[in-house]
């Protein structure tokens, strides 16, 4: 296996398995933490995106398929794609909004399942030779998930891309009424930082 890339708690890699290719994601010991619970954190955090990765595919979410599972590593099958920030370099307007409006269908769905991404930037999505959107990356992904953790994830994307982008995710995202109470709280949080913002911008002017 090849090492690509490390993430806060996790190394991945690239390999192959059984003629499959496939991303491996392999969750690092804390070793500040008591040995018997971080096995445990390890092998629940691993086994909850796993199961999390499941119910978005089985509800028709395009998510890479989990092959295998173990104490803290999980196999993923690789999608043949590319960031979505790098396909926006050079996709058409029309065909940016489109990719847009699937990651509001698919942010909906999600969160018509109680699952909030934790992550959800472009970051996290990949964009294949056919041009459909896949989410990736459901290590901070909760299932349940308040309201508020589903606004953040709104919030998080809506601060990494710009205003037409997010107006074609937002009529995706908000087609049926179920997202009304995140867009209300959405909303709020957004209130409460500008209030945050300028309370400190006037903390600091006091202070010269």
């Amino acid at each position: 296996m090849r090492k690509v890339a490390e993430g806060a708690e996790a190394d991945i890699y690239e390999g192959r398995l059984l003629g499959i290719d496939v991303i491996v994601k392999r969750r690092r010991r804390k070793p500040y933490i008591a040995s018997g619970l971080e096995t445990d954190l390890r092998l629940h955090r691993t086994r909850n995106e796993a199961r999390i990765i499941g119910v978005a595919k089985a509800h028709g979410i395009n998510v890479p398929p989990v092959l295998m599972v173990g104490l803290d590593t999980i196999y993923i099958g690789r999608i043949d794609g590319e960031p979505l920030s790098s396909f926006l370099l050079h996709a058409a307007p029309r065909e940016r909004a489109r990719i847009f409006a699937d990651a509001g269908e698919a942010l909906r769905k999600l969160h018509d399942l109680g699952v909030a991404h934790g992550d959800y930037t472009p970051a996290n999505m990949l964009v294949d030779g056919k041009h459909q959107l896949w989410v990736i990356d459901f290590g901070l992904a909760v299932q349940s998930a308040s309201v508020e953790d589903k606004a953040l994830d709104v919030l998080l994307l809506k601060r990494a891309i710009n205003a037409p982008n997010y107006n074609a995710f937002l009529k995706a995202y908000s087609e049926n009424g179920s997202v009304r109470p995140v867009l209300l709280k959405l909303a709020d949080i957004e209130r409460r930082g500008r209030y945050q913002t300028r309370s400190l911008s006037e903390l600091v002017r006091r202070q010269d």
